[in-house]
């Protein structure tokens, strides 16, 4: 039984919920394998279980997927790392989103122009669309949207002081900056198939989450948008990262988005601002 989690949410509360859960739980003499990507609490019924978490790829792992569906691993693996994002090549899902949108072997598609721009598509065409349940599908009719689930997200995730955030936490702040606007599905759908990980919790806490500091960078990038440019403090690579050039990058002109940037700076920058554009 393959995303349990996605399932359960989907189709809560009706019958294909109450056969899930007697099919995973149940009291039969089948083997049942059941896999998910958010940290659930311990399952129920009358089955023992085992719960095994999978281990992020080494370097041959990773070219062996690559490999497994046409891609050229050396070159696509090559072109990550000179995009400073060799470092998401040990994560299958995350890896096999870069490489299908941009390097040898991808997708037809508009030219992806910044780094800022690869993970944006990357992140986004995680998430498809014949996935989007009806009630995520309304929220988005209303006005959401999974940028601002992803920025939301990547703020609550790259200032958490440790063990990662809560959807909860996450849905506070989406509801403070949206008031009126749901995004409880919304959000729920981000954190299922976007770029998340789940960090291990007990059994009676809620799931938590995780989000790699270059997603986090984008999606703050992303989110801020274009009515007003950072602010200096924003500037600081030792706090903010990459943020400042993702934000750059991400412009409809990213070379007068640099210059307007230098032209508002009332620090030194140190060499920290560098638009990873071409």
């Amino acid at each position: 039984m393959d995303a349990v989690n996605e399932l359960s949410r989907e189709f809560a509360n009706d019958r294909r919920s109450v056969f899930i859960t007697r099919l995973v739980e149940g009291n039969h003499r089948f083997p049942v394998v059941a896999t998910t990507r958010a940290s659930l609490a311990e399952p129920g019924g009358w089955r023992d279980y085992r719960r095994l978490r999978l281990q992020p790829l080494t370097t041959e792992q990773a070219h062996e997927f690559l490999r497994s569906f046409g891609r050229d691993s050396d070159a696509s693996l090559s072109m990550l790392t000179s995009m400073g994002l060799s470092d998401l090549a040990n994560n299958p899902l995350v890896l096999r989103a870069l490489t299908s949108v941009v390097g040898p072997g991808a997708r037809g598609r508009r030219q992806l122009m910044s780094r800022s721009h690869l993970l944006h598509a990357a992140a986004l065409d995680s998430i498809s669309a014949s996935r989007i349940d009806a009630k995520a599908r309304g929220e988005i009719d209303a006005g959401g949207n999974t940028e601002a689930a992803w920025a939301a997200a990547a703020v609550r995730g790259y200032f958490a002081d440790t063990g990662g955030f809560t959807s909860r936490e996450v849905l506070a702040l989406l509801t403070e900056q949206f008031p009126g606007r749901s995004y409880e599905h919304i959000l729920g759908l981000f954190l299922e198939m976007g770029p998340v990980g789940s960090v291990e919790t007990g059994p009676l806490e809620p799931a938590r989450f995780e989000m790699h500091d270059r997603y986090a960078e984008a999606g703050m990038a992303f989110g801020w948008g274009s009515m007003q440019v950072p602010p200096p403090i924003t500037h600081s690579q030792s706090y903010f990262g990459g943020f400042v050039a993702d934000w750059c990058a991400s412009q409809p002109d990213p070379s007068t988005a640099v210059l307007t940037v230098f032209s508002a700076e009332s620090v030194n920058l140190y060499g920290a601002l560098i638009c990873t554009y071409y």
